[in-house]
């Protein structure tokens, strides 16, 4: 008699291949970017004092963290992984286009090298920000 009353678990549908291309891209991006944080800092770098630079490094580090953690999440399929994956990716955006404008300017950026950086970086952090939350072509046809 339970035997009607449950119901059958709907298939688990396969993850888009670019939400597994993004999500790999989020795993690597944070694996890879712990290890050079300590690679040869610039010497304007080691003359901060010991609070700037820690904070410099808790916050790369905890953003790489978060790429890990997104990325791995985006493969789980977790409800929240797609989330988590933008504002990381939003928020190294941000930090990252100050820092490609400040290298690009081999100092402090002017605001117009500034702006170009936004742009570049944006437009990188765009693209993942769309493959990571692209629906496939399945999911499109069967709800319309």
């Amino acid at each position: 008699m339970n035997a009607h009353l449950q119901a059958t678990p709907e298939p688990r549908r396969a993850l888009p291949l670019t939400a597994k291309i993004a999500a790999i891209y989020l795993i690597v991006a944070g694996a890879t970017s712990i290890p050079l944080l300590f690679v040869a800092p610039p010497a304007e770098f080691l003359v901060q004092p010991v609070a700037s630079r820690a904070g410099y490094y808790t916050r790369v580090i905890m953003l790489d963290i978060a790429f890990i953690v997104a990325g791995v999440a985006v493969l789980q399929r977790r409800s929240w992984a797609r989330k988590l994956g933008v504002t990381v990716l939003v928020i190294s955006a941000i930090y990252g286009a100050f820092a490609f404008g400040r290298g690009f300017a081999q100092g402090a950026p002017s605001p117009k090298v500034l702006l170009i950086s936004f742009v570049v970086v944006g437009a990188w952090s765009a693209l993942w920000i769309y493959l990571l939350c692209r629906k496939s072509r399945l999911d499109v046809t069967r709800n319309a």
